[in-house]
């Protein structure tokens, strides 16, 4: 036992000071050959060539470092260094705060831990997530459909959008024809011939009424909407369905974001 720990030791040293002095550009392979012993099993090895890549700040890209992170975390959860394992898997999250593990890929165990070690470090890596390129205004709310349009929610705009206009048009219509048919002192209401147009003044004036109340309902709806998205936090939905062999069978893992 002894002697398998210490061989188990030399291969990793080894193997360490082969990475630590390999040029940048074998990065892409040393990740490939790295990944390619995770998905064999080979912990020792994928902890060995992804470590180093991981830990070098100045040489290697973000990219390239946060899936040596990956690896390594995953390498280490494997090997059941957990404390350790939890470490790298911080580190992967501060490079991408929106990542998730592919269920078709990683053992179900593994996915959970990944994800308890999101929800415990919750507060440390809410301050590497990029934060929005767009400033939302809260008063856009106040101005359908510019409210639902900041919220995302572009269809509903549209519909609200053309729903008003088309109120709002024929509100104005008839109220200008009423105006020029009916006289307010007398009531009467004739067209240019001096022909009465009660019958159609009426239709007009009760077209005139319910636009003017729906559009008000309307523009109602529409600002409640988007004070409400305004501040909710939306996120995707997603379901990924995935079979990864294990040692005694395969499990199918659903993981699901709501």
């Amino acid at each position: 036992m002894i002697f398998r720990r210490l061989a188990i030791a030399f291969v990793v040293v080894a193997l360490s000071s082969a990475v630590a002095h390999a040029q940048p550009g074998n990065t892409a392979s040393q990740l490939s050959q790295a990944a390619d012993a995770l998905r064999k099993g080979d912990h020792v090895k994928a902890g060995a060539l992804s470590a180093p890549i991981a830990q070098s700040v100045d040489t290697i890209g973000k990219q390239d470092r946060a899936e040596a992170w990956r690896i390594y975390a995953l390498s280490l959860y494997f090997a059941k260094r957990l404390q350790d394992s939890e470490r790298a898997f911080v580190e992967f999250l501060k490079l991408k705060p929106n990542a998730h593990l592919e269920p078709s890929l990683v053992a179900p165990e593994a996915i959970i831990f990944f994800e308890s070690v999101r929800s415990r470090n919750a507060a440390t890596l809410h301050q590497y997530r990029p934060k929005s390129k767009t400033k939302r205004r809260w008063i856009l709310n106040w101005l359908p459909p510019a409210g639902q349009v900041q919220n995302g929610q572009r269809t509903k705009a549209v519909v609200i959008g053309i729903t008003g206009v088309m109120l709002m048009a024929a509100n104005l219509t008839t109220f200008f024809m009423l105006r020029d048919w009916c006289d307010e002192s007398t009531g009467v209401c004739t067209n240019s011939a001096g022909e009465s147009v009660r019958s159609k003044a009426k239709t007009f004036r009760a077209i005139n009424l319910s636009t003017a109340a729906a559009f008000g309902a309307l523009y109602a709806y529409a600002v409640i909407d988007g004070l409400v998205y305004f501040r909710r936090k939306r996120t995707k939905k997603s379901v990924s369905v995935g079979v990864v062999p294990g040692p005694d069978g395969a499990y199918v893992s659903i993981l699901g974001r709501f």
